[in-house]
């Protein structure tokens, strides 16, 4: 199973507040409860479960019956745009976090049967540009 970007910051938020009601550590260090508010982690594993899922109306990969190049920058688009919302409504997702969004999205491809690589190699476009070109979340130029 692919390990979503979502579960270390949640596993941390948990372990942190653990800490803070036992007293070990105080406000200021709890980093990740401050940082990765539940209201935020919900709202992003809402949109990865969207890009996920197999509901043929909200399908965006697993979904698409024999996924053509032409579907994979529209795919890409939603979830970039999806993504780029809750940023600019919480204001928290970190440019490190955007690379680790982009591994996830590129394992889910995998997953399906989709080489992004070769997708955007018959695009002529490198494959950071499957989702970089929407100007406002550009999370994946040093995925693989």
């Amino acid at each position: 199973m692919i390990e979503r970007p979502t579960t270390t910051p949640r596993r941390l938020r948990q372990e942190q507040q653990r800490a803070l009601k036992a007293g070990a550590i105080t406000q200021h260090l709890a980093c990740a409860v401050s940082s990765w508010r539940s209201d935020l982690l919900a709202a992003v594993d809402v949109a990865l479960d969207a890009y996920v899922a197999l509901d043929a109306h909200v399908a965006e990969v697993s979904g698409l019956q024999d996924p053509s190049d032409a579907d994979m920058p529209a795919t890409l688009e939603h979830v970039a745009q999806r993504l780029d919302a809750i940023n600019k409504k919480f204001g928290k997702i970190e440019p490190g976090e955007h690379d680790e969004f982009c591994d996830y999205i590129n394992d889910v491809l995998r997953d399906a049967g989709v080489d992004p690589a070769a997708v955007a190699a018959r695009l002529g476009v490198g494959q950071h540009e499957l989702t970089d070109t929407w100007p406002d979340w550009q999370p994946c130029r040093n995925s693989t």
